[in-house]
């Protein structure tokens, strides 16, 4: 049994590649600014922070609880919440330590 398909071009919307690919290009930039980039205006945390304090609160740390190292954390959050990027500055501003680690010598 043969089939046949129209392939009318009906609907179809003709754009240069420049232009489809600058206009894409823009609305992906201004999604990455506003969605993830900017702090949101209700509690000041960026998303991905968002996701660590959560994945605290999954762990049961607190101010009471038994310390544990902050790379566990982040690792939860790029396995379970976060898994197809990595995660540049990370740690909310509650969860910064206060201590100002030595600047690291130069090896020459």
């Amino acid at each position: 049994m043969k089939q046949s398909f129209d392939l009318s071009l009906e609907g179809v919307e003709r754009r240069s590649m420049a232009e489809f690919t600058e206009q894409a290009y823009l609305n992906y930039s201004m999604y990455v600014i506003m969605d993830r980039a900017l702090p949101h205006i209700g509690d000041g945390l960026k998303p991905v922070q968002r996701r660590i304090i959560y994945a605290m609160s999954e762990l049961d740390l607190s101010a009471d609880s038994k310390h544990k190292k902050s790379a566990r954390t982040v690792g939860d959050v790029l396995g379970k919440y976060h898994p197809h990027q990595m995660i540049q500055n990370p740690l909310p501003p509650c969860v910064i330590p206060k201590r100002v680690w030595p600047a690291i010598p130069k090896c020459y």
